[in-house]
This record gives structure tokens, C-alpha cells and sequence, in this order.
């Protein structure tokens, strides 16, 4: 079976066969960035519907989401338009909006 995978890796990298083991270990790597960007947007959500999206404090996010400040510019640009906010879906960017209304 390894034999098998390791040939099928060959032809799409032509460079080097991976092992199974490090097949292994890059999907892991990139699970763990997947549940690392799902904390921070849970977090964003919390922080921008409790304060909204200017006063949402980036130290914040981070503590809530268990994450260094640093990590999240990892994985984003910033909290605007080029980064939290810009995974957010439409709907709820009018959600956030209608809770600072009420709030105003």
C-alpha cells in the first residue's frame, strides 16, 4: 500500500516521493491551521457583535481564541475588509451592523 502511494505522490511531485509518514504529518498541519482559523472567526464573531467592529479589540480575539495576537495576523491581514472581516459571510456583516444599530 505505501508502495502504491508512494507512486501516486511521485506524479504529482516529480521532485522527491514522500513518505506516508509526512503525508501524514502536512494534513495534520493543516487541520490544525483550519481549527485555528475556525477559533479565531468564532472569537471575531463574539468580539464584533458584543463591541462592534471598531472598538473589537484584536488582543481580545486572540485571548478568547486561546491564540497569540501574532498568530492571528498569521492568517490575516487585520480585522478589515483584507482580513476577519472579509470571511464573514454578507449576512452576517448585516447581522453585526444591526446589533450596533440597536446599540447606538
Amino acid at each position: 500500500k505505501v508502495e502504491n502511494y508512494n507512486n501516486k505522490i511521485s506524479a504529482e511531485k516529480p521532485k522527491r516521493k514522500e513518505t506516508l509518514q509526512e503525508y501524514v504529518v502536512q494534513h495534520l498541519k493543516e487541520i490544525a491551521v483550519i481549527d485555528t482559523i475556525k477559533k479565531i472567526l468564532k472569537s471575531a464573531k463574539s468580539e464584533f457583535t458584543e463591541h462592534g467592529f471598531e472598538e473589537a479589540s484584536i488582543r481580545t480575539i486572540a485571548r478568547n481564541a486561546g491564540i497569540t495576537p501574532g498568530a492571528i495576523y498569521k492568517h490575516f491581514k487585520s480585522k478589515e475588509r483584507n482580513g476577519i472581516l472579509k470571511s464573514f459571510t454578507r449576512s452576517e456583516i448585516r447581522f453585526f451592523k444591526s446589533v450596533i444599530n440597536i446599540y447606538t
